[in-house]
């Protein structure tokens, strides 16, 4: 079962440059999945978000071209599995009445999500396992404190396995 998921934060940690997205339920529930994204992802996520149009297309602007072009339409994409911290993704495309999915780093998966306007989708298994996690955590014991030198103390005390690995 596929549970439908939004971007809460992007919450930065200066001193590693690296970054982790906290997707949360959609709809009555409010569990979370932390995910660790590099610099350059978070940097496209960012700048969607803030609906910035580039100069030049970057990489994720230029998949959304070429999907345009060749007429495939991403349905939604899909967070399906973690294993050994690793969070697995799932571009899903239709293209000529045609279903596809197309293995992704979660990371550049919500990038062309967002580009694309295509919902973002957690399995049921991982969001339970997020709020096990970090995500109980979040929602149960504390939030993630406003100023960035905080932030990087409380994102740094935080387990690796409670955060996954950075895609």
């Amino acid at each position: 079962m596929e549970v439908e998921v939004s971007i809460r934060a992007i919450m930065m940690v200066p001193r590693t440059n690296a970054a982790v997205v906290m997707l949360r339920e959609e709809g009555p529930g409010e569990r979370e999945v932390p995910v660790w994204v590099g610099a350059l992802e978070v940097r496209s996520i960012g700048l969607q978000i803030e609906n910035f149009e580039p100069p030049r297309p970057f990489t994720h602007d230029l998949i959304r071209e070429l999907l345009r072009e060749m007429d495939a339409r991403v349905t939604r994409i899909v967070i399906h599995d973690v294993r050994n911290n690793t969070f697995f993704a799932h571009i899903h495309l239709e293209h000529k009445r045609r279903k596809l999915a197309i293995d992704a780093r979660p990371s550049d998966a919500i990038a062309v999500a967002l580009r694309t306007r295509a919902p973002i989708f957690v399995h049921q298994r991982v969001l339970q396992r997020g709020a096990r996690t970090a995500g109980q955590e979040l929602i149960d014991d504390s939030e993630p404190p406003e100023d960035s030198e905080a932030l990087g103390d409380w994102l740094e005390g935080l387990a690796d396995e409670d955060l996954g690995d950075a895609q």
